[in-house]
């Protein structure tokens, strides 16, 4: 999987035939599987800004990408097999039946970056943490804090702050094999998430 801005090209973000604005998905050897939404194209998703990070939920398989608004309505998206996430024609939660409304909308903008998802056997994190997205943002270096709701966790029941920063703009998240998620930072750190 690959996410790809538009290039600053907005309105080619909802042409398949461009590679910009996409979520793409591709196998190990460049080529296109054959169960892609879109006939003989690596595009699995369309009608992106900005994407920035992007997480498989470990105990949904989910896929989730975190995506920078022009100067409003920062999201957060599961991302679904040939769904079209409305850029540059809507931005936030729009409720068109046409788009895919992200799980959030954040304004203004806080430039969100990385983001992973606490899995339900973590041991090193509370029970109320398990399921939980977390997402980075750039503009105030938190950690923000998505918990997840219904049958199959992909609705959104709360978001609070997790972390409060002051290590700089944060760049990724990602999970160690020691089950902590480490924080990359511009400032050139890299720190462990202890709750």
């Amino acid at each position: 999987y690959v996410v790809t801005g538009d290039a600053e090209q907005s309105a080619l973000a909802q042409d398949v035939n461009y590679l910009g604005g996409k979520v793409l998905r591709i196998n190990s050897d460049g080529s296109i599987p054959s169960d892609n939404p879109f006939p003989n194209s690596s595009v699995y998703s369309l009608g992106h800004r900005n994407s920035f990070g992007f997480t498989f939920h470990p105990d949904t398989n989910d896929l989730w990408q975190t995506e920078n608004g022009p100067t409003t309505d920062d999201e957060v998206n599961r991302i679904i097999a040939g769904g079209n996430y409305g850029w540059p024609i809507v931005t936030g939660i729009a409720n068109n039946p046409s788009y895919i409304d992200p799980i959030i909308a954040i304004t203004p903008n806080i430039a969100v970056t990385g983001i992973t998802a606490i899995p339900e056997g973590s041991l090193v994190y509370p029970e109320s943490y398990h399921h939980n997205l977390l997402f980075a943002d750039w503009n105030t270096g938190k950690i923000q804090r998505i918990v997840l709701t219904g049958a199959n966790l992909t609705q959104l029941s709360s978001l609070s702050t997790a972390y409060n920063g002051g290590q700089g703009g944060l760049l990724d998240l990602e999970q160690g094999l020691d089950g902590y998620i480490y924080v990359t930072s511009f400032n050139g750190g890299i720190f462990k998430l202890v709750m």
